[in-house]
């Protein structure tokens, strides 16, 4: 990032008292039972989803725009986190402070059980979550490309160097079954981030006393971004206001993001993509698999 990005957020206005656009789609509100009421002064917000959900992209908008909004550089001051790499050097309810600061957004894929199972002292001190859903097949096609792009889809030990060229050695075919198979990979379940299903469904349940869980699906974040991040913000009880989202969205491009991570860490911010890189067949197996929950949720 440079003086481009403004850090002060000169450019950022207060907006008091304008009428926010509509979303197209308003987000669902609801609770899960592993969180319990947060202090009102409570900072910190959760950012759950999947993995290849465009959380990174979201963390980074919700950062930018706080940031500009409480008139501090988001270079010197840090509001985005991974959780699963903050609880390896302190405890991450500790960002919670001090009260009335600008929120901390710490984004996971776990599923909220091996979330307080792992970090207990976040019990309590959430205010709000946000959870991200992406279309199951385009979150293949996007799992797939980043395994090309980081060389992990090989072939008599050697990394391929294309999705073309994974395709015409069978790989994709291995890759969607065992995706399939499992309703998500492997690995992620290992990791305690659960199957898609099992993920979209545990940070969907509506029993307990909690905080609220904004849920937005990754199809309205490309297709009305600053309406659909309005209503997340709002949702959220962040401060960003209408003119610092707007510019956090365009500085946030896909290009952008990619220079702050490895090759292929970030997607194209695409939706409904997935038969660029999957057959007729492939995506006909995997509605059949997911059809149920692609249809509850509007996917």
């Amino acid at each position: 990032m440079d003086s481009r990005h403004d850090p002060a957020g000169a450019n950022c206005s207060r907006d008091v008292g304008r009428r926010r656009a509509p979303a197209r789609r308003k987000p669902d509100l609801y609770t899960p039972p592993a969180l319990s009421p947060a202090p009102h002064q409570s900072r910190i917000v959760l950012l759950g989803s999947y993995p290849r959900s465009g959380s990174n992209w979201v963390g980074q908008v919700l950062r930018l725009a706080e940031s500009w909004h409480a008139g501090i550089d988001p270079d010197r001051v840090g509001l985005f986190h991974d959780l699963e790499i903050v609880r390896d050097r302190r405890d991450p309810a500790s960002l919670g402070q001090p009260v009335g600061a600008p929120s901390v957004i710490l984004k996971t894929h776990e599923l909220p059980s091996v979330v307080f199972d792992r970090s207990p002292t976040l019990r309590g001190n959430v205010r709000a979550v946000a959870n991200i859903v992406r279309h199951p097949l385009d979150v293949l096609a996007s799992a797939f490309r980043w395994s090309v792009l980081v060389g992990r889809v090989n072939h008599e030990g050697v990394a391929v160097r294309s999705v073309d060229e994974a395709r015409r050695l069978g790989l994709l075919d291995v890759y969607v079954d065992e995706y399939l198979r499992y309703a998500g990979m492997p690995d992620f379940s290992m990791w305690g981030y659960g199957t898609w299903a099992q993920h979209v469904r545990a940070w969907g349940g509506e029993e307990g006393e909690g905080v609220p869980i904004v849920r937005v699906l990754y199809r309205d974040l490309v297709a009305h971004p600053h309406e659909t991040f309005e209503t997340l913000a709002e949702g959220l009880g962040m401060h960003a206001d209408h003119s610092c989202l707007r510019r956090a969205i365009q500085t946030c491009t896909p290009e952008w993001i990619a220079s702050m991570f490895p090759i292929g860490f970030v997607h194209r911010a695409s939706d409904r993509t997935y038969a660029d890189t999957l057959s007729p067949g492939q995506i006909e197996r995997g509605l059949a698999v997911f059809g149920d929950d692609i249809e509850r949720l509007g996917l």
